[in-house]
């Protein structure tokens, strides 16, 4: 696919900057190229993303386990050598082109359709593109696509377009399943997250087509996002889930608030089909800079909740790839859970004071607290404010054990692909504890939420009772800021 000879001259023509700059681009560079293309055997020192992903063994309150499947393409060696005028179309595809907009079939909006003839029945839907080029996938970049699929047998194909290239560079793309998929309208639908390894870092790609044969036209266009690097960097973002429904206002702006008070700067929420209720109160938040909402309908016609679960894992993949490099750690939970300090007062002194018990220099690749169920039909104190559910409810039965329906903070540089619960596809050299299990004494994920899991199930988790009034500590701040806000939201209440 990519010619042997090396374009020497203008390689030369590009030294011009300083004498070290010239000594590494004209001599050291090519020279180490060389060396490689002498090679008979040259191997790609990029490893294929044989994730690991956690024990078959992991139950979930909420039955979140997503079993992963994985698609290999036949080959996945690309040559190392960048080139400054872009990757060499595949001239084998020559009659490809990328579809013009009127060509592009869409589907609520946000969501590419291609439904190819050569395998009926099959359809792909993709929703975003990004540009990866974090440090821990080596030395070249990859393209990460977020999709929703029934998918034939056989291989799956990434198109990359390059600006001023008529005729893409053609791979064969990784597939990987990022949730467990679901049933809807008769069909089957997987979540998955495809691949795209890039011959090289410069130029970047423009837009990047899908399709199920090497060179067939595709109704997908989708532009790749660039990573977004900021002078400062948030230390705590949240992500949350595809949201849909309502919430009560006065609940969601506890939770927030909470959360503001322990270190969080920015939340991320992905309307998948949230009551117009709650839009004063986004409007609130967006406006003070802390609220990124993002519109993510079903990826079917249809507004069921399993049609809008079908893109739980894009919003979060979505959210985490955004952010790459402008949250230090992640947080992914829902609106009625809530990182509970017991020692601390902000989630950046209790990662300090892990990282100092266990002799760490810089953050670990995830760190996972243990959760606990607040249930709605426990004992409540009354005398707390009515606007404050979580001061009302304080008791508990008894923590999760150990990656059984958790809550974490990632690092969104070394995790492949995130879930409800924790990092759940990870890169190749992940130490096998890859998370730290935070300890119940150090903090807990409150969850608030009614018992729904069987009458007999939910009658010998009652037996568990414990008052758990930690969350008192923040009372004052807490109901200080809540009303304040209710107050501007609702000024006649």
């Amino acid at each position: 696919m990519f010619p042997t000879a090396i374009k020497w001259n203008d390689a030369i023509a590009s030294c011009a900057v300083s004498r070290l700059l010239k000594y590494l681009v004209c001599v050291a560079f090519p020279l180490s190229i060389l060396l490689v293309l002498l090679e008979d055997d040259v191997t790609d020192q990029r490893e294929s993303l044989s994730q690991r992903r956690l024990p078959v063994e992991d139950p979930s309150y909420e039955q979140d386990n997503h079993r992963q499947g994985r698609i290999k393409p036949e080959s996945e060696g690309h040559s190392s050598r960048i080139h400054h005028k872009g990757p060499d179309p595949n001239h084998n595809c020559s009659s490809i082109r990328a579809p013009e907009s009127r060509e592009i079939v869409t589907l609520n909006k946000v969501w590419q359709v291609f439904q190819p003839r050569s395998h009926p029945g099959s359809i792909i839907l993709a929703v975003s593109a990004f540009y990866d080029d974090r440090e821990i996938v080596g030395a070249l970049p990859w393209l990460r696509i977020l999709a929703v699929a029934k998918l034939p047998k056989g291989a799956l194909f990434c198109q990359v377009w390059y600006s001023g290239q008529p005729v893409p560079f053609v791979t064969q793309a990784i597939v990987d399943s990022s949730g467990r998929g679901d049933t809807v309208a008769g069909v089957k639908y997987g979540q998955y997250q495809f691949s795209c390894a890039l011959p090289v870092s410069f130029p970047r790609p423009t837009h990047v087509s899908v399709a199920v044969l090497q060179c067939q036209n595709s109704t997908i266009l989708l532009p790749v996002k660039q990573p977004i690097r900021e002078t400062r960097m948030h230390d705590f973002g949240v992500c949350v889930a595809i949201s849909f429904g309502r919430f009560p206002m006065a609940r969601f702006v506890e939770w927030v608030e909470f959360h503001r008070i322990v270190g969080v700067t920015e939340f991320n929420i992905y309307d998948g089909n949230i009551d117009q209720d709650m839009q004063d109160v986004f409007n609130y938040y967006q406006k003070l800079g802390v609220l990124q909402l993002h519109s993510m309908p079903p990826p079917v016609e249809d507004r069921t909740v399993k049609s809008v679960k079908l893109s739980s894992p894009a919003s979060l993949n979505d959210c985490m790839l955004t952010n790459m490099y402008r949250y230090r750690l992640i947080a992914v939970i829902d609106f009625d859970e809530f990182l509970v300090l017991r020692n601390h007062s902000s989630l950046s002194d209790l990662i300090e004071h892990i990282n100092s018990a266990k002799n760490l220099d810089q953050d670990w690749y995830s760190y996972t607290l243990r959760n606990a169920y607040y249930f709605d039909h426990f004992p409540e104190d009354q005398s707390q404010p009515h606007y404050l559910n979580t001061l009302r409810f304080q008791t508990r039965i008894s923590p999760s054990r150990y990656l059984y329906a958790p809550k974490s903070l990632v690092d969104p540089r070394r995790c492949f692909s995130v879930f409800n619960h924790y990092c759940w596809i990870r890169f190749p050299g992940t130490p096998k504890n890859f998370t730290v299990d935070v300890p119940p004494g150090l903090a807990l994920s409150h969850h608030y939420r009614r018992c729904g899991f069987g009458e007999e199930k939910c009658k010998s988790l009652s037996t568990e009772q414990t008052l758990d009034p930690s969350i008192l500590k923040y009372k004052t701040e807490l109901q200080n800021r809540v009303s304040s806000v209710l107050r501007d939201l609702s000024p006649n209440r």
